[in-house]
């Protein structure tokens, strides 16, 4: 029912964006460098939640149908957790749902709860009610586990079995617990602790900026960009917990160099990733071997770009 379409527009050489560096921020140790993105953004909204989209079951593991409620276009992001349903799911790859779209799309996911498969109530089994953003940790991981396998075979999908296991990870290092294994204990846990630190920091970007790069201080950086300056705004307060969380790694590399960075990434090549059926808009895949992620242009035009130096194995 639900399948790819392939790419109807030519895979641009390489990002058409500007980089201008607006300034940054210190918090926990860790640099904020605000950014200004794209000569044109495309016209399309980040919703603060999913309550404007219909997420529910399709019976499948790796896919949720999402429907969009609303006159305009969403971005629904890639590392956002769906919690409810027959079990929790992060979405794989950012999507653009069309508005008022009679069908809905069928939204590649992974399973981050591998110790369940029913509903946790009978009125709302099959939907998705609530919905967080996966940290850090997770991202570079699973980021790492995409641009491998799009090398390799040439789909941008992260191994389900990988994933359990980093699951695993997470909530060991954390020290959260979960009877079913699932992402959310840690997202309830230690990240809702970082979410209250971020929260009493009061950070907020400068006019203009539209992407936010976060460089730890023992090295290594995750860039986020959006549409405009308001999604930017809007996203910030499941960004900025990221913070605490890279702020904390024990890994070494040497400082980062922003301009050198962006200049590298603007010329890295681009692997255009195949259309979901209804919805809108051109991803692709950076997968290098150093840094990886991915972009989604609406019609030429910036609507998310997410991308990080890779973790390591």
């Amino acid at each position: 029912m639900f399948l790819p379409m392939p790419l109807t527009r030519p895979c641009p050489r390489s990002l058409p964006l500007r980089r201008s560096v607006l300034g940054e921020v210190e918090l926990a140790g860790a640099r904020i460098v605000w950014l200004d993105i794209g000569e044109a953004n495309a016209t399309v909204r980040v919703p603060q939640s999913i309550e404007v989209l219909r997420v529910r079951e399709t019976s499948s593991v790796a896919h949720v149908a999402v429907a969009n409620l609303s006159d305009d276009p969403l971005l629904l992001t890639s590392g956002t957790v769906l919690k409810g349903g027959w079990q929790t799911r992060v979405v794989e790859r950012s999507i653009i749902v069309p508005p008022r779209q009679e069908r809905a799309i069928a939204v590649p996911v992974s399973c981050v709860e591998r110790g369940r498969w029913s509903p946790r109530t009978a009125e709302r089994g099959g939907e998705f009610g609530t919905s967080d953003s996966m940290g850090i940790g997770m991202r570079r991981q699973t980021t790492r586990m995409k641009s491998e396998s799009m090398r390799r075979t040439g789909c941008y999908s992260a191994p389900q079995v990988a994933v359990w296991q980093s699951v695993a990870g997470e909530l060991a290092r954390s020290g959260a617990h979960s009877a079913t294994a699932s992402y959310e204990a840690f997202l309830d846990g230690e990240r809702s602790e970082h979410r209250a630190k971020a929260n009493h920091a009061m950070i907020t970007p400068p006019a203009g900026c539209n992407a936010a790069m976060l460089v730890p201080p023992d090295g290594g950086w995750w860039l986020e960009a959006f549409p405009s300056p308001e999604a930017l705004a809007q996203q910030l307060e499941s960004m900025l917990p990221d913070v605490y969380e890279a702020s904390a790694a024990t890994s070494k590399a040497a400082q980062v160099d922003v301009p050198a960075v962006l200049s590298a990434l603007w010329s890295d090549e681009l692997h255009p990733l195949k259309r979901i059926r209804y919805s809108t808009g051109d991803s692709f895949a950076l997968a290098g071997l150093e840094r990886a992620g991915e972009v989604v242009l609406l019609e030429g035009k910036l609507a998310h770009l997410s991308v990080g130096a890779l973790a390591a194995e």
